[in-house]
């Protein structure tokens, strides 16, 4: 990992970046599948089958951007792993959600560490052998996304890979959920992705490969402060929403264990970082890594409070304030990219994500606590009704 230049991780946050167009379509399906109550078998299929038409759709539009010219040079060759990542996904999304739904969390557990000692192997196994960085890195995504897909595929098979539509199917997925849900997952898509667009555009690959060297070591506090918890919580929130006393004290518990593990986590990796940096990928890429940390530090303390008060609305179905959310970290991190990548390249795009944390952190949670609010007064109008 140390003798890769940052060109070639440039090249690999675009194959990712690509990948990520696919996202991009999404018909919020699978917070329709969370959402099902039912036993039909007919739903499950049903996002199997979206899901299909939505990783075709997304394997025309990648190839032509990379037909097109869009990109580095380095996409051509690597769009082959890319596909079959898409692939891979439309195979292995159903089984994912259908474990979740069942709360089948050591299972998702094994899943998630299986995944990440394929993706070590990998990357030693790849990088020691002499061959490509950027396709051993991409490489590594796409088999770390498989193992962890395949184990949760295991327990139900081939049960659910059928395609099946109708009526109540169209009803379900697309009047009740598409319609509404889809436009602010279509605008957190964009901005999922704006950040390799823009440095793309606006500065140099060796910028963005600086960039995506840091995105890949703060994912050690994220993956201890998000990731932890967020499913957990919102199948609570969906649960508890017809108690709004539970629901409140619910949200301050995943909060407050938020707060705290965001803390740690940053506390411990920011005093340990520099030793692994050192270690890990050598002196002149610790200096670059460590300029880009102490900027990073905002995001990585807000961006965990930002999503956990999101997930409170997302659980509880307050669709406009997560719309009007999504337009408000969009385009605050779009106004900041756009003010600071082109002078500042990389340390630009990190100061962007934290003043964007910042910003989201605030507005959801004043949405988290108004509609926690609103919760109760609507209790509150449904007990004086019913004792009328």
């Amino acid at each position: 990992m140390r003798a890769v230049e940052p060109e070639r991780f440039g090249a690999f946050a675009q194959a990712m970046w690509l990948y990520g167009l696919v996202g991009i379509f999404d018909l919020a399906h699978s917070p329709a599948l969370i959402a099902y109550g039912g036993d039909d078998d007919r739903y499950p299929r049903a996002h199997f089958t979206i899901q299909g038409a939505l990783s075709v759709f997304g394997i025309i539009v990648i190839c032509t951007v990379v037909a097109c010219g869009g990109g580095s040079e380095d996409l051509p060759r690597l769009l082959p792993i890319v596909i079959y990542m898409v692939l891979i996904y439309w195979l292995t999304s159903t089984g994912l959600v259908m474990c979740e739904k069942a709360f089948r969390f050591g299972l998702m557990s094994v899943a998630s560490l299986s995944s990440v000692i394929v993706w070590v192997l990998t990357l030693v196994i790849g990088l020691s052998s002499g061959y490509d960085p950027s396709t051993v890195v991409l490489l590594a995504a796409a088999l770390e996304m498989t193992t962890r897909g395949l184990i949760a595929f295991f327990p139900v098979g081939w049960r659910y890979t059928r395609p099946v539509w109708g009526k109540d199917i169209h009803a379900y997925f697309i009047n009740k959920f598409a319609k509404i849900r889809g436009p602010g997952l279509w605008l957190q898509g964009v901005g999922n992705n704006l950040d390799v667009y823009l440095l793309t555009k606006l500065s140099t690959t060796y910028q963005l490969g600086i960039y995506d060297r840091l995105t890949n070591f703060v994912r050690i506090p994220s993956s201890l402060s998000i990731n932890l918890v967020d499913r957990v919580a919102v199948v609570s929130y969906s649960a508890e929403q017809s108690d709004p006393e539970q629901v409140q004290r619910s949200f301050k518990q995943f909060l407050k264990v938020v707060v705290i593990l965001a803390g740690g986590a940053v506390v411990v990796s920011t005093i340990g970082m520099p030793f692994v940096l050192r270690v890990a990928v050598g002196e002149q890429w610790q200096k670059e890594i460590m300029a880009l940390w102490y900027l990073a530090i905002p995001m990585m303390l807000f961006a965990p409070v930002m999503v956990k008060a999101s997930l409170l609305l997302e659980g509880i179905g307050r669709v406009k304030r997560l719309l009007l959310g999504s337009a408000v970290t969009v385009g605050t991190k779009a106004v900041t990219a756009l003010a600071l990548v082109p002078f500042y390249g990389a340390r630009g795009m990190v100061g962007a994500l934290s003043i964007t944390a910042i910003v989201g952190s605030i507005y959801y949670v004043w949405a988290a606590v108004s509609c926690l609010k609103m919760l109760r007064r609507e209790a509150h109008e449904r007990a004086e009704s019913e004792s009328n």
